[in-house]
């Protein structure tokens, strides 16, 4: 077999194999794609609304330590922050449930549009919330 032969046959191995590596790569990018839509699929965020009517006193769970009822919410995750609870007595009349209610959504996890992740920005927001509730309403 000539050297001139040799070196195509090998191009043209070197060809393949790089085409079925392009090829498992994409299949495999594409079968994790498909994975982690369907996780997110399966991940179903409770309305409020659903959660108020099977249990109109609010026990339920909004943070693992703390139910909707309660005045102060915290969660063992936010122990690493200096100030851990959300406190949400208000003067105005239903001011504290509307509170409840904006903060509800804005516990990482329960954000809708999933751009809550951190209960530093959940302190910061639910905070902003209260104060608006506190100087508008």
């Amino acid at each position: 077999m000539a050297k001139k032969d040799f070196d195509s046959l090998i191009e043209k191995e070197l060809q393949e194999i790089e085409s079925d590596a392009v090829e498992y790569i994409e299949s495999s990018i594409e079968l994790n794609l498909s994975i982690a839509k369907s996780q997110d699929a399966n991940v179903k965020k409770v309305p409020l609304l659903l959660l108020l009517d099977e249990h109109p006193d609010g026990d339920f769970s909004v943070t693992d330590t703390s139910l909707f009822s309660d005045e102060r919410w915290n969660s063992s995750a936010m122990k690493a922050m200096e100030k851990t609870d959300f406190i949400m007595s208000n003067s105005l009349n239903g001011g504290e449930f509307f509170a409840k209610c904006l903060s509800y959504y804005l516990i990482p996890g329960n954000n809708p549009y999933g751009k809550v992740n951190s209960w530093n920005s959940t302190f910061t927001y639910v905070r902003g919330w209260i104060g608006a509730i506190e100087d508008y309403l």
